[in-house]
């Protein structure tokens, strides 16, 4: 990792520390915590202990309910993943509270765009996401900036790779972006905030 790529995680990281309502003597913790997940995006992810890849129905948890599907995709418990995606019927729906978003747009809507993302490839539902559906989202949630959705979703660094398919940018999640999503996941489903 060049000098480049760590200022750029740096200012990401406090962008959206900033972006969120914290007590002053919380911010330093929360900003370790959100460089913890930008920083191990580029590590070596978890290791599989026993042996299968990640997507093998072996570790996906293939003929279980999809919550438990998705918990395994992102490397939490279902327990977690109640708190920010709701698999009722099947289909994800982000539940997450609007207070553990960031407050600043442009941080909001990328997380929003990456949960909404992984959680419907995940699932297995398609391999490359309409930025439609996580515009939707972001409009939902009161943080779309619709002059800026664009610009904001493809500066969420190795977590989206984008393509153009006709008028329509499609996204695709990262390895890197789903394990950011399973810390994110992991963040807002404990006592942190």
């Amino acid at each position: 990792m060049d000098r480049k790529e760590i200022e750029q995680k740096l200012r990401v990281g406090a962008e959206i520390v900033d972006g969120i309502p914290l007590a002053s003597d919380l911010r330093s913790t929360a900003l370790a915590a959100i460089l913890d997940v930008l920083f191990r995006a580029d590590s070596p992810s978890r290791e599989v202990t026993d042996g299968a890849p990640p997507s093998s129905p072996q570790r996906s948890g293939a003929g279980s309910d999809p919550a438990s599907v998705l918990a395994g995709r992102l490397g939490v418990t279902p327990g977690q993943l109640e708190y920010v995606i709701d698999m009722t019927g099947g289909e994800p729906t982000l539940v997450v509270g609007r207070s553990k978003l960031p407050d600043k747009k442009a941080p909001a809507m990328k997380v929003l765009t990456l949960l909404h993302a992984a959680s419907r490839q995940g699932l297995g539902l398609e391999d490359w996401t309409p930025l439609d559906g996580a515009r939707e989202q972001c409009r939902v949630y009161g943080v779309l900036d619709q002059p800026n959705f664009a610009s904001s979703v493809r500066s969420a660094g190795d977590s989206l790779v984008f393509r153009k398919a006709g008028r329509q940018v499609l996204v695709k999640v990262t390895k890197p972006g789903f394990d950011e999503a399973g810390r994110l996941i992991q963040l807002f489903s404990g006592d942190g905030r």
